[in-house]
Formats: C-alpha cells, sequence, structure tokens
C-alpha cells in the first residue's frame, strides 16, 4: 500500500518535472 502511493507520487513528480521543463523550452524559443 504504501510502495503503491509512493510509486504514483513520484510519477507525479517527474510529470510534474517534465511539465515545467517544456515550459522552459518554449519561453526559451
Amino acid at each position: 500500500m504504501f510502495t503503491r502511493c509512493h510509486q504514483s507520487t513520484k510519477r507525479s513528480i517527474s510529470k510534474r518535472t517534465v511539465a515545467s521543463e517544456s515550459l522552459e523550452e518554449s519561453k526559451s524559443l
């Protein structure tokens, strides 16, 4: 139960990181 919740949290964090990275890329363009 804890590991599953931890994995979903990791996934959401990685999604957020990717979104912020794409935002930075569009800004530089």
